[in-house]
């Protein structure tokens, strides 16, 4: 009887298995990747070592054929972790660095010891005026090859002493910038007029891509006695951006204005968008900007179209650029320009 049940039960066909559920894996884009900087520790200080190297090939504009974009290299030390003492020194040379080799030099330090209340931090020296988030970027998180040239309207580097806080709060992040400057540039002599700085930011979002994420800034510098090929004057400079980032998506925009006492008054502005069409491998952008006035002699607004796309390998380390601008204005020569640019980071 037991054999006939078995037998019985072995002729049944066999009854067919659930399917396992369906595993949908979603790869989401990282936050902008900032390569991770190799550390010497000694007894005396905590040295941290930078190299940028950026080489490109045009085929028109102002730097036809190969050309280095960019050859930086930095030293971070800090002598003092309780008050956050230490310096940063960057050299760099390039089509983009002039007049001078050397980029920044300065001291910082924690205005409150490490364990007091954050009050921030002072920096003496010459560095990045804060003012134009175009023109604060550093090389690696630079999305284009080249930087919007309506950042040139707002300061670059300068010797001075800037106040820094930045506080954060769980996913909400707050800045401030206050900042006194000798208003000449770096790498020019000291004529007894000063600047005066501030910049405010705010932003919203952790490093993933899951959830929407958002900065936005505002800047704003001032001197009483500035030249122009009208004269001296005072001028003030305001810098307004923004910008969101979702999942695949980065999108945003920078207006800047500039005013003079006596000279005609400029204005720039330009938006991007950049879609990450393989995640941390290809990205698609395109940038439109407008800057008014342009180069044209009877001050017709410049106006450009940037289309490119990155490639990284190796990421954040390695990265591959290409990038075509098309000239909108009227009335000027408008050919194209392709640029390819290699950035290695280290």
């Amino acid at each position: 009887m037991t054999l006939l049940v078995a037998m019985l039960w072995t002729s049944l066909p066999a009854r067919a298995e659930d399917p396992a559920p369906a595993v949908g894996v979603v790869v989401e884009p990282s936050a902008p990747a900032v390569a991770d900087r190799t550390t010497i520790e000694t007894d005396a200080a905590r040295l941290t070592p930078g190299l940028v190297l950026q080489l490109d090939a045009a085929n028109a504009g102002e730097r036809p054929g190969f050309s280095m974009h960019r050859a930086r290299i930095s030293l971070d030390a800090e002598v003092d972790r309780l008050q956050g003492l230490g310096a940063f020194v960057q050299i760099g040379a390039g089509a983009v660095d002039a007049p001078s080799p050397l980029l920044d030099a300065f001291v910082r330090f924690r205005v409150v010891g490490k364990g007091g209340p954050d009050f921030g931090e002072l920096h003496i020296g010459q560095r990045k005026v804060p003012v134009s988030r175009e023109a604060l970027r550093e090389p690696a998180e630079l999305s284009f090859v080249d930087r919007a040239p309506a950042a040139a309207l707002a300061p670059s580097r300068d010797v001075g002493v800037l106040w820094h806080l930045a506080l954060a709060r769980g996913r909400r992040r707050f800045g401030i910038d206050l900042g006194v400057w000798n208003g000449e540039g770096a790498g020019t002599p000291a004529s007894g007029r000063t600047t005066t700085t501030m910049r405010l930011q705010a932003g919203a979002g952790d490093a993933g891509r899951a959830k929407p994420g958002m900065d936005w800034g505002f800047g704003y510098s001032a001197s009483e006695d500035t030249p122009s090929d009208a004269g001296r004057g005072a001028e003030a400079v305001l810098s307004v951006d923004g910008e969101i980032r979702y999942r695949a998506l980065t999108a945003g925009a920078e207006t800047i204005l500039r005013a003079h006492q006596v000279a005609d008054d400029a204005r720039g502005f330009f938006g991007w968008v950049g879609w990450q069409l393989v995640a941390d491998t290809l990205e698609l952008r395109a940038r439109g900007e407008v800057l008014d006035p342009g180069p044209d002699d009877d001050g017709t607004p410049e106006r450009a179209l940037t289309f490119g796309l990155t490639f990284f390998y190796l990421a954040p380390r390695l990265r591959l650029m290409v990038d075509h601008t098309e000239g909108l204005t009227r009335g000027a020569a408008n050919d194209g320009r392709t640029v390819t640019s290699f950035l290695f980071v280290l």
